[in-house]
């Protein structure tokens, strides 16, 4: 990997504050991605509680709920 001066100023600098440990740098405002936003996840749970939703208004109880899901 090649490094300009900048690039090699910006580390100096960081590491004159952090020098050998991780550091989080959070992505911009306008490029985070939503919650589940690249997975399937979010989708599986919306499924998941439209079930136990529709098992709940078909009469089941709260205790076989917990017990199916």
């Amino acid at each position: 990997m090649i490094f300009g001066v900048r690039t090699i100023k910006i580390i100096e600098l960081v590491q004159s504050y952090v020098d050998g440990v991780c550091i989080y740098i959070p992505r911009k405002a306008d490029s985070r991605c939503t919650w589940g936003g690249n997975t399937r996840y979010r989708q599986d749970i919306n499924e998941r509680n439209n079930n136990i939703f529709i098992d709940y208004k078909n009469g089941l109880k709260i205790h076989d709920l917990a017990n199916k899901y």
